[in-house]
């Protein structure tokens, strides 16, 4: 999926409203709590 930069910068906010977030770091602590991405790295 391509998008332009303005398009992807609205997703994101649309995405940080949806779940309460103020900025993408809060976002990524919010995954860690709830167990939503799995810790594992892949190589």
């Amino acid at each position: 999926m391509l998008a332009s930069d303005r398009t992807a910068k609205r997703m994101i906010s649309a995405l940080l409203r949806k779940i309460h977030a103020t900025n993408r770091t809060e976002a990524a602590g919010l995954t860690g709590r709830y167990g939503i991405l799995d810790a594992t790295v892949a190589d």
